[in-house]
């Protein structure tokens, strides 16, 4: 027999096992029970704490009651008959308002573990908090510590199989990115520094207010999508990704700024043949250093890399007093991708909305991206016969949204108190139809994106510290080649 709700003047008061004779919580005072439990956990910002075994929730209503925050939490309640009583769903959906108003992030994962909706879950979690590889903290409730035992021995091994799929995917990526990402930056900032290369600036702030946003994507619906954009430039910002730049030039669209953050070899096709130098970049210093050859202005964003971290110490701690010049603001990515930087823009510039054009994460029509992006330049000298260039252009995304994809794509559309995320086609529904967009003109005004110039001097040791603290993210050999330590 499964648990049974037990009720106090109609409120959910306990859950009772009439097989083992048990309640979860106490019959005296389990409000105290629970005060008691909250007060023997110890808040981490380093790790995710995981509590095992709501109940009647009656030791969260405690946590949210008391002194002790949490930045982020996961909750797990391995009985599925209370996972789904009603009475428990309502209490939970009244705690979970509570929980956001206190800007405590936190995901509540279904009984079963085995399910992918469980590790989609944690996954997007981990993104959204900006921690892929955190440390878990597990504090089962007192009655599931005694009588939960497989429960919870289930949960670990859920969190050791996400830990080490995931350990070892990431290894296999920042293996294969820490050269690439410790020598780009550096000979970035060495070209930098240059005296015979144009603008080169670091971002303090954006200033988006009463503005529209508009990031334009390189799916195949960009191709239909474009001649919506509004004509009128005014009261709208155009950010276009790298990948797309060339398709829209085609178009005689020039956007307000080009997004650009991959450090690998393949981000110069889409700069080729040649752009509009007038063009603002924003990108960062790990990117590919082709961008920094080219006369462009170019925004340096804070990614919070390791070296980002060491840069913006020191900038803070030459700054001067008297002035707030040198802030160096950390932008954050939670999807880890270019629509996802996008959206950071939107929201730390104040914009009114942001509207998402050529954007999917999937395959569209045989295609996983528009014509004429950097892409097609690569592959055509593989195209044959046996391979022509459409056969070549798939692989890149499924026909549905699946995995990393899937969560980036839920991670961009999740609900915002403080930005509008809105399609294209929402976009059109409530804007009167107007000409499509032709602007050709050279001139940019970056009117708003605050920065600041200059190199910071970097004390050598400094570079040994940060690849002593990061060593994954971080290439000791490249650090040796460049005579740093």
């Amino acid at each position: 027999m499964a648990f049974q709700a037990i009720f106090e003047n109609h409120k959910l008061l306990n859950f009772f096992h009439p097989e083992q004779n048990t309640f979860i919580h106490s019959r005296f005072d389990p409000q105290k029970e629970g005060l008691r439990f909250v007060q023997s956990l110890s808040p981490n910002e380093n790790s995710l704490a995981c509590l095992i075994g709501l109940g009647a929730l009656h030791h969260i209503e405690s946590l949210l009651e008391s002194k002790i925050h949490f930045p982020f939490l996961l909750f797990w309640e391995p009985f599925p008959e209370i996972h789904s009583d009603p009475a428990f769903q309502t209490l939970w959906n009244q705690i979970a308002e509570k929980l956001t108003e206190q800007n405590i992030k936190f995901r509540l994962l279904p009984p079963d573990l085995v399910t992918e909706e469980a590790k989609e879950i944690l996954e997007s979690f981990q993104i959204e908090i900006g921690r892929p590889q955190i440390r878990y903290e597990i504090h089962p409730f007192p009655y599931y510590a005694r009588h939960a035992e497989d429960e919870i021995a289930r949960f670990k091994s859920f969190l050791l199989q996400k830990s080490e799929s995931g350990s070892s995917v990431n290894r296999s990526t920042k293996s294969h990115f820490q050269k690439l990402w410790t020598g780009n930056y550096l000979k970035n900032l060495k070209l930098s520094s240059e005296t015979n290369i144009s603008k080169r600036e670091w971002i303090q702030g954006l200033n988006l207010k009463d503005k529209d946003v508009f990031f334009l994507g390189a799916s195949p619906s960009l191709e239909s999508e474009w001649e919506n954009l509004p004509q009128e430039r005014s009261r709208c910002v155009l950010i276009a990704a790298d990948t797309n730049i060339q398709f829209l030039l085609a178009k005689k669209i020039i956007p307000d700024a080009i997004l650009s953050l991959d450090p690998g070899r393949g981000t110069l096709f889409h700069f080729l043949p040649s752009i509009p130098n007038t063009i603002p970049i924003l990108t960062w210093l790990g990117a590919n250093s082709y961008l920094f050859s080219l006369t462009n202005p170019v925004y340096l964003i804070n990614t919070n890399h390791p070296f980002d971290q060491l840069i913006q110490f020191m900038w803070e701690k030459k700054k001067d007093p008297k002035s707030e010049k040198s802030d160096w603001p950390y932008l954050k990515n939670p999807s880890l991708n270019l629509a996802g930087m996008a959206l950071s823009f939107a929201k730390e510039g104040g914009a009114d909305k942001l509207i998402l054009v050529g954007v999917g994460f999937k395959e569209e029509q045989g295609k996983s991206h528009c014509r004429g992006t950097g892409y097609e330049s690569y592959r055509l000298p593989m195209v044959t016969r046996r391979n022509p260039l459409e056969k070549l252009q798939t692989g890149i995304y499924g026909k549905e949204r699946k995995g990393k994809n899937k969560i980036a794509w839920e991670s961009i559309w999740k609900k915002d108190n403080d930005l509008k995320v809105i399609s294209m086609e929402e976009y059109k529904s409530v804007t009167k139809k107007e000409p499509t967009v032709v602007h050709t003109s050279s001139e940019h005004k970056e009117w708003w994106i605050r920065s600041f110039r200059g190199i910071p001097a970097i004390d050598s040791w400094l570079w040994e510290k940060a690849f002593q603290e990061f060593p994954d993210s971080i290439s000791i050999s490249t650090l040796k080649r460049w005579k740093l330590i």
